[in-house]
């Protein structure tokens, strides 16, 4: 082995290819030891207390953003069946802004109307 580098004489069978390692590190606090950083096994330890609690955090981020999801594929679906089928001209759509909306914005409903904007 030279630089990183193992060096193999040919080989015929290709299961003589496959190179077993098994990589043997010192324990962390061994390791922390070599840096030139001395807090380095203490910040070591505070990251692993801390992932720890953050594990749960990422299941409520997963199923939150899980439930995000479907509602708003629920809402899209929604919309483009139920909502544009049964509103799906401008006049009835006018017509039932008129039925649920309150007497100020009825007045400018029919004031909208009057000024042909259109009205979603």
């Amino acid at each position: 082995m030279a630089d990183g580098q193992r060096l193999v004489k040919g080989v015929i069978n290709i299961k003589e290819r496959h190179l077993k390692a098994e990589p043997k590190l010192p324990n962390l606090e061994e390791r922390a030891a070599m840096s030139s950083n001395k807090s380095l096994y203490k910040l070591s330890q505070k990251l692993a207390e801390i992932s720890e609690d953050d594990n749960e955090n990422i299941y409520y981020y997963i199923l939150y953003t899980l439930i995000l999801h479907v509602v708003i594929f629920g809402y899209l679906i929604y919309i483009l069946f139920v909502d544009v089928n049964e509103y799906l001209n401008e006049e009835r759509r006018y017509l039932a802004k008129m039925e649920t909306a309150v007497l100020p914005l009825k007045l400018v409903y029919f004031l909208l109307r009057l000024l042909r904007v259109r009205i979603f």
